[in-house]
């Protein structure tokens, strides 16, 4: 049994209404409704997690669970809106709310980047750029990033990706004082 250490981190999510950090051991929460325990998923404060949690109130208390998700939708509306005085916008709600960012901004050129290499390394076509769930997961991660076409990575980016390998392995061999031997299966 792990004894429990006074935690020190505020617990902000509206679970803990529904369940308290067990006396005895940590790692366990218990139902204020039940007085079942349950793992929080981890022997570590930093393995922590409420899923455990969340699930137990879904599947044991239907009627609280749908308390606790209207309060969570209230705090992403919240959130969302900036009307939350507890959770002020941050800087990068700021940083967000430009249009687009250029083709040569740094941040762009990365993501142009891994997307060609991807591409390459994992043997995808170049036509991924054109899939609805491709685009839809890079607007959510980046929606300033404005993606190249099919086109200009099959004519340009990838092969500057692939010459700058090329180019990179090249000066390596080169530079090396060992020998250098390869094999293919055809």
């Amino acid at each position: 049994m792990k004894k429990a250490k006074k935690f020190s981190r505020k617990l902000t999510s509206p679970i803990w209404e529904y369940f308290a950090i067990s006396e005895e051991d940590e790692s366990k929460a218990k139902c204020k409704l039940c007085t079942t325990e349950i793992s929080r998923g981890g022997d570590k404060v930093a393995n922590f997690t409420t899923t455990n949690l969340k699930k137990h109130l879904e599947d044991r208390h239907k009627e609280k669970f749908a308390e606790f998700e209207k309060k969570i939708e209230k705090i992403d509306e919240e959130k969302k809106s900036g009307s939350n005085v507890d959770n002020p916008l941050l800087i990068t709600d700021f940083y967000h709310s430009e249009k687009t960012i250029d083709f040569s901004h740094p941040m762009a050129k990365k993501i142009t980047t891994a997307i060609a290499f991807m591409i390459s390394a994992d043997c995808q076509p170049i036509s991924i750029v054109e899939n609805d769930g491709f685009r839809y997961l890079l607007n959510l991660l980046e929606p300033r990033y404005v993606l190249p076409t099919r086109q200009t990575f099959s004519e340009k980016i990838i092969p500057s990706l692939y010459s700058n390998i090329k180019n990179h392995l090249k000066k390596t061999i080169k530079e090396s004082n060992a020998y250098c031997s390869f094999t293919t299966d055809i």
